[in-house]
């Protein structure tokens, strides 16, 4: 029994799937899960076409439409598989455009610049342990590497299981279980983090320019960065090194800054800070360095006088989380919130644990002063300012409070300042979300960070990236022709069957 007119619905149908297939196969390069489910649509419509409509189908092809060359199916067969072919040839030509919103899967020009500089072999490798979700963290990571690869045949990919190649553990300098991405040049090697943009073209740089290094301040009784004691900052050092910059003291008193200082960082000194060593921090700032600074909120020391320097006081007392989420560890420990989440220190912190405090005061900002001064980490509104470490010390005022504010003058320089000298501490560095703060302010102060720009790309959840052949191809091939193939041999058909 014949069903033709159901057989032509099915038909329809088919040829829609073919083409979204066939689409997103162009599209994407790959026939992932997406196409392969509307290319496999296609085949079981198709077939069921044939099924309803056998002998429809068996007079199509032999009918003599043409006196001469293929018949009308055979032409439409031989249009597919040309489609097919140039498809998948077209899927290995490099040539990319970008029409994704603000060119979201585009290389800036600095990027492709600094991709295209190396003249001998540069190795990205990814160090990984298989475990679920690994494939789909593999493809971001080549999808990502790709893009450069693109720029430059010197660049290439190189995936290692840790599993397999435990002496990689040693060289890279790794921690049990622990995976990473460097990139390796000539006998150098730099780790990053992410996968974006931003961080990779910052790990090729550095590998062209050499390794920074971010002086820390000694002399006036501040934790050094070999102490091992809790309040010591040798882990801090530690993780600094494994982030590539090199970490060295120095003495403000009897020392200048170095010319090649990429940061300053000034912790818990329990001395006062000399008038010269004050200047020279504050040269160093007027002159676009940038400088942390964090102090033990009841120590006597000058340290107010010359931070209001920066417009920015401390209040005397204490800050109590007074219903704290962190309260089995004290009534000392506050939860540290993110109050400007656009900055780059702290913006991608939302999804992760609080910042972890422990002993912290409360910083003030002075009105007219000259730089912008901006509140990154808060304290919730319940916390309270107390006189001193307990309950039963003199209540002050309610919260919230500025734990960590940020300074900038008009010469790119800015200051981090914190009223708590032991968040990057020895026992409090690896706590909650600290880590990342450490990760994300060590590398803006050494001005990674601006090493690609404020560039205009935005991030998009749908990505469009073809080729610029195929998009043209695409046009030209399938879009206008193939509907105007489909009509005029329908009316040369019907003209045929109708007229002659």
């Amino acid at each position: 029994m014949r069903f033709p007119l159901i057989s032509r619905i099915f038909l329809f149908i088919a040829m829609f799937l073919f083409a979204v297939a066939t689409f997103l196969r162009m599209l994407f390069a790959v026939w992932d899960f997406t196409s392969l489910f509307y290319l496999f649509s296609f085949f079981v419509c198709l077939f069921l076409s044939l099924i309803l409509d056998i002998k429809g189908y068996y007079n199509l092809l032999t009918l003599k439409s043409t006196k001469r060359g293929l018949s009308y199916a055979g032409s439409m067969l031989l249009l597919l598989i040309a489609l097919f072919a140039i498809n998948f040839g077209l899927s290995y030509v490099p040539k990319k455009i970008d029409v994704s919103e603000s060119s979201a899967f585009t290389l800036t020009p600095l990027s492709k610049s600094v991709a295209k500089s190396f003249t001998d072999k540069v190795e990205f490798i990814y160090l990984q342990i298989p475990k679920a979700g690994s494939k789909e963290t593999d493809d971001r990571v080549k999808g990502s590497i790709q893009l450069y690869e693109d720029e430059n045949p010197k660049i290439v990919f190189r995936k290692a299981n840790l599993l397999l190649h435990p002496e990689m553990v040693k060289e890279f300098d790794l921690k049990d279980q622990e995976e990473a991405l460097f990139v390796k040049y000539k006998e150098r090697k730099e780790r990053f983090y992410k996968t974006d943009e931003n961080n990779i073209t910052q790990a090729l740089l550095r590998l062209l320019k050499g390794r920074k290094t971010i002086y820390f301040s000694v002399g006036l009784g501040e934790p050094t960065i070999d102490n091992e004691r809790p309040r010591g900052l040798v882990n801090l050092k530690t993780e600094v090194e494994r982030l590539f910059y090199d970490v060295q003291p120095i003495h403000l008193e009897s020392e200048n800054l170095p010319k090649d200082a990429a940061a300053l960082i000034l912790i818990g000194p329990e001395k006062d800070i000399p008038i010269r060593v004050q200047e020279k921090i504050f040269d160093y700032f007027m002159a676009g360095g940038r400088v942390f600074m964090a102090f033990d909120p009841l120590n006597e020391m000058n340290a107010n006088a010359f931070i209001q320097r920066f417009g920015v006081q401390i209040e005397k007392g204490i800050v109590h989380q007074e219903q704290s989420l962190l309260a089995n560890l004290g009534s000392h420990v506050v939860t540290g919130l993110v109050k400007d989440p656009k900055h780059p220190v702290v913006a991608d912190l939302q999804s992760q644990s609080p910042i972890m405090f422990y002993v912290t005061g409360a910083l003030s900002i002075l009105p007219g002063h000259e730089g912008k001064v901006t509140p990154l980490i808060i304290s919730p509104k319940t916390a309270v300012l107390r006189a001193g470490y307990t309950k039963q010390d003199k209540f002050l005022k309610n919260g919230p409070f500025n734990l960590i504010v940020e300074v900038k003058n008009d010469k790119g320089g800015e200051v981090f300042i914190a009223d708590d000298s032991d968040i990057f501490a020895n026992q409090f560095l690896y706590q909650h979300a600290n880590p990342s703060l450490m990760f994300n302010l060590f590398s803006y102060l050494s001005k990674d960070e601006d090493i690609v720009g404020k560039s205009d790309h935005k991030s998009s959840s749908n990505q469009f990236l073809v080729t610029d052949i195929q998009f043209k191809m695409y046009i030209g091939l399938f879009i206008i022709p193939l509907p105007i193939l489909l009509f005029s041999a329908g009316a040369f058909l019907w003209f045929r069957r109708r007229w002659l």
